[in-house]
């Protein structure tokens, strides 16, 4: 009886193994008992030592080509023939079969990613991995929000397979391959080519196929954010003068920027600022500030609300009223604000 549930699921284990695997195993066991039958033969039929018979097998099956340890009788050189055979052939059949199982594993992964790819809604789609993409996805990355990069060079994409991201290959200039990213249902579009041209026609062939999609472009100066803005995009940004104007506000206003860095970035746990919509099923919906207990709560501090035709209310007084759709933006602690979220008074 032990027998059989042992026989049994032994059976079962090589089914569930793939049969170019089974066979890398069969032919590395036939490996090993060449060097085993080697070894011996070559100590029976020439009567060397173990070590010189283990040598003349391990240079015969690698085929490496050195001389032979001493000269073969015509038994012996019949004998090398035989395992030189069974050998090539095993090492063929190894290297055959890994190098399936290397490329089926690698459209396996493919494949999954394009289902993942299919199945998601409400994502952001990155055009381009270069230094600010790449910097882009790791902010989003940090935030849990969910991703598909669009890149080009299949290199790049090789060198980064390591991070837990989700790719489309191809040209983001192409309607198929931003259908293939998702964009009929993404939340949101940002486009970090190298050139203001492709970036323009990347933001109106999205424009195109997703009317209410949120476009953030890339600009390589301000006479393009003019442009790509007529195209389309929501919005324009020019890293160098973004940058530039950062680092003026650091000598010009140092402390009021080392309050935003805190509350802006990801990392950090103990600061945060947000934006948040009110819905319509909210228990603050239609309250007062004072009313909606958000500082006495959760220690929300609301700096600003943002109603229709985006209008922006700086320091609201307590007898705002929260309107359903209106977008708030909260300052508190990262935790206190997760509970908003979790009891549904934001969403």
């Amino acid at each position: 009886m032990a027998k059989a549930t042992l026989y049994r699921r032994i059976r079962e284990f090589f089914v569930r193994i793939e049969p170019a695997r089974i066979q890398v195993l069969e032919a590395a066991m036939l490996l090993v008992i060449l060097f085993v039958v080697g070894t011996f033969g070559y100590r029976v039929l020439e009567g060397w030592s173990f070590m010189d018979s283990l040598y003349m097998t391990f240079i015969t099956l690698t085929t490496i080509g050195f001389s032979e340890v001493a000269e073969l009788t015509d038994t012996g050189r019949i004998f090398t023939i035989v395992i030189a055979t069974f050998g090539i052939l095993s090492i063929g059949v190894i290297v055959t079969r890994a190098t399936q199982l290397l490329v089926s594993r690698t459209e396996l992964k493919v494949k999954q990613m394009e289902r993942v790819i299919r199945n998601i809604s409400d994502h952001y789609i990155i055009c381009g991995f270069g230094r600010i993409g790449s910097r882009i996805a790791a902010n989003l990355a940090d935030a849990g929000k969910q991703f598909v990069i669009i890149e080009y060079d299949p290199e790049v994409i090789k060198h980064n397979t390591d991070r837990d991201y989700l790719w489309v290959e191809g040209d983001a200039e192409l309607e198929s391959t931003l259908i293939e990213a998702g964009i009929e249902r993404a939340s949101g579009l940002i486009t970090t080519l190298k050139e203001d041209a492709d970036n323009v026609f990347v933001t109106l062939t999205a424009r195109e196929i997703n009317p209410d999609l949120f476009i953030l472009s890339r600009a390589f100066s301000g006479d393009s954010v003019t442009k790509l803005q007529r195209a389309g995009a929501n919005r324009a940004v020019s890293p160098y003068e973004l940058g530039a104007d950062r680092m003026a506000s650091f000598v010009l206003r140092p402390k009021v920027n080392r309050f935003l860095e805190l509350a802006l970035q990801s990392k950090n746990l103990d600061l945060s600022i947000e934006e948040v919509i009110v819905p319509s099923d909210s228990p603050i919906a239609g309250k007062t500030l004072r009313g909606s207990r958000l500082r006495e709560d959760y220690d929300a501090i609301v700096v600003a609300t943002i109603g229709p035709g985006d209008q922006i209310q700086v320091n609201p007084g307590p007898n705002s009223v929260m309107t359903p759709g209106q977008t708030l933006i909260v300052l508190g602690q990262a935790d206190r604000l997760k509970e908003l979220h979790e009891r549904d008074v934001v969403s």
